[in-house]
């Protein structure tokens, strides 16, 4: 049961929750896809895109100064 629930038609609450619900709508996977690829025995890589070149920066260094194995990257251009 909820043991919580806030209600509210105050627009920074509307404004706030509305983003992160259209945040983890665009980075979401159809389940029946993802039970699929399950049931197949794909085994699926960790990929992200990254919009944001200082955010696909601040990553890319700290997976290098991080490294202990191989790391594999793929950048859009060879100027990457």
């Amino acid at each position: 049961m909820t043991q919580s629930l806030l209600l509210s038609n105050e627009p920074a609450y509307v404004c706030h929750f509305l983003t992160i619900f259209e945040e983890l709508w665009k980075n979401g996977i159809n389940a029946a896809d993802r039970i699929k690829d399950i049931e197949a025995g794909a085994d699926l890589a960790d990929i992200e895109v990254i919009q944001s070149s200082s955010r696909a920066r601040e990553l890319y260094l700290d997976l290098v100064k991080h490294a202990h194995k191989e790391i594999l990257f793929i950048f859009p251009s060879s100027n990457a």
